[in-house]
């Protein structure tokens, strides 16, 4: 009997563990996020031109130097499809 009861217990407090409430969450909060940009969807911060990568600029613009348009990036420098 003392064992059932034991191991009843255990149980129970192994069950209590799995609903605690201040344990972080596997899945991260999302709160204070604005949800109306998303990462895919942002205006990128730079554009740089495909034969001449040192030049770049924070809008869409030509290059000064062979005059094709400025490709938006990414933050790795490769472009943005």
């Amino acid at each position: 009997m003392n064992v059932r009861l034991l191991g009843t217990t255990l149980t129970l407090l192994a069950l209590a563990g799995c609903n605690n409430k201040t344990a972080p969450s596997a899945t991260p909060s999302h709160e204070g996020h604005s949800s109306a940009t998303s990462p895919a969807t942002a205006a990128p911060a730079r554009h740089a031109c495909p034969m001449h990568p040192e030049v770049s600029d924070t809008k869409a613009s030509d290059c000064p130097k062979c005059g094709m348009k400025l490709v938006p990036v990414g933050p790795d420098g490769g472009p943005i499809q």
